[in-house]
């Protein structure tokens, strides 16, 4: 049976996959050893089969900004509200002259946190309405927060009046069975990642806002993830009956016969329970079961039968109608054992997209460099499609170039170490270049894109398709 990435497999007592006679049979012993994690994408740093897609039609970009689903708060009760914003000051222009901007806007910024991703509304200054912006910094004492505008263009500054809204990739609605890239679940179950994180400062505890405090560190979140954990899986049934979070690896026949082992941190924020299950025919559970609010190592040993016609491992909530489950560092190995704290973070692995990403701000851009350059940030201009600490992508950079001659290069940063990617030499004005190559991130996710100053390029894209995880 094939197991369809784009529809999530609809779990049963008769289970997912059905042997068929004469299958091949895989080793009998079963292969001890965890060098490395099975599991794909276990960090959740790729979701590009979540949330809007967009097809660069600008009488459509609005409309698809406006689409993105708005974060929830860290008590999974609700979205965060909207932040209304009255003043733009410039903040710094970095070196290879990239704007930074600071905006101000009401009590809502105590909501806000460095990274977290935002869209405006159509009120809001053209130059920032092009793709999803992260973040930089925030200062709670002012109410305000600092973005790099994409394409390093140029906001008025001064008074402005619009919103904007904290954004996420998500399937809030229970209409597709997809989860973070080489995961499926549930179709009616609701879907997203929670990135809500630590304190920068450690020596305050609570986590809470604190109205009173003079430190610009004033927080009005606090962290949902352990200390070894940068985001989880927020995963909430639709409906009385059991619902799954899984991976179904297409080389099956890996697995026949052999024993593995596979766990994952889970956290149950309000009723029902959870286990572990895996399907290769027919269904087998965990005997270890998480019941209370605190995070919860769940592990389950099983050997594979020899004629699996396919397999998946999971995570399967009980009796959970509306309550969110939180799941993150997922393990698999062959073994019998892991034990609590096995997690193996991906070195170097090359994971393949599941739906190819442009950036919104990318998308045929038609643009003139105000400098020599602009920074790049993959994390925001894909509305979190890539996370932020994935350090290497491959793909493709075009354009079309104003005269003959202009070059478009890309690398790590602007300044020296450098590290470079991909490059178009354009020989003839006005017709389209590509250049196929990896890109080289910078360690907070960005990269630096660069011609001569005042060059003119139109239809300037990326198409990203794969990237390293860590």
């Amino acid at each position: 049976m094939s197991l369809s990435r784009r529809d999530a497999l609809t779990l049963s007592a008769s289970g997912l996959v059905m042997p068929r006679p004469g299958a091949v049979q895989g080793p009998a012993t079963p292969t001890s050893g965890r060098s490395e994690n099975l599991f794909p994408n276990s960090q959740w740093q790729i979701l590009t089969a979540l949330g809007p897609g967009w097809n660069g039609d600008p009488a459509m970009l609005q409309a698809h900004l406006d689409s993105f689903d708005t974060e929830w708060n860290w008590l999974c009760t609700g979205n965060l509200p909207a932040i209304v914003v009255d003043r733009i000051a410039l903040e710094a222009e970095r070196p290879g002259g990239q704007v930074e901007i600071r905006l101000f806007g009401d009590d809502a910024v105590q909501f806000l946190y460095p990274g977290a991703v935002l869209t405006f509304d159509a009120a809001g200054p053209a130059e920032l309405r092009v793709s999803p912006v992260r973040v930089r910094s925030v200062d709670y004492t002012r109410c305000s927060f600092t973005l790099m505008p994409p394409r390093n263009a140029a906001p008025r500054i001064g008074p402005v009046r619009c919103s904007c809204r904290q954004v996420m990739r998500a399937d809030l609605k229970g209409v597709t069975g997809h989860g973070p890239d080489g995961w499926s679940k549930t179709v009616s179950a609701h879907l997203w990642v929670d990135r809500w994180p630590r304190l920068a400062d450690a020596t305050r505890l609570g986590m809470t806002v604190a109205r009173d405090a003079t430190s610009p560190l004033r927080p009005a979140w606090r962290s949902n993830l352990r200390p070894s954990m940068k985001r989880c899986v927020v995963f909430v049934p639709q409906g009385p009956g059991d619902a799954h979070f899984y991976h179904a690896p297409a080389d099956f026949e890996t697995y026949r016969g052999r024993q593995v082992v596979f766990g994952m941190w889970v956290q149950r924020v309000a009723g029902g329970q959870g286990r572990l299950f895996v399907n290769d025919g027919a269904i087998a559970t965990s005997r270890a079961v998480a019941t209370g609010g605190d995070w919860t190592w769940l592990e389950m040993t099983h050997e594979v039968a020899a004629d699996a016609q396919g397999i998946a491992f999971g995570f399967v909530a009980e009796d959970s109608d509306q309550s969110p489950w939180r799941i993150a560092e997922p393990m698999l190995s062959f073994g019998t054992d892991l034990g609590e704290g096995a997690y193996v973070r991906p070195k170097g692995r090359i994971e393949k997209f599941v739906v190819k990403m442009t950036p919104d701000s990318y998308f045929g851009a038609d643009f003139a460099f105000r400098t020599g350059g602009a920074i790049v940030d993959f994390a925001g201009e894909t509305g979190l499609a890539i996370a932020e600490d994935v350090p290497m992508l491959f793909g493709a950079l075009e354009g079309s170039p104003g005269r003959a001659g202009l070059p478009l290069f890309t690398r790590s940063q602007f300044e020296p170490p450098h590290r470079y990617g991909a490059a178009i030499h354009a020989p003839v004005a006005n017709r389209a270049a590509a250049g196929w190559a990896m890109f080289d991130m910078n360690a907070d996710g960005t990269l630096w894109l660069f011609s001569e100053p005042g060059a003119r390029w139109r239809d300037v894209s990326f198409d990203l398709n794969q990237a390293v995880l860590w």
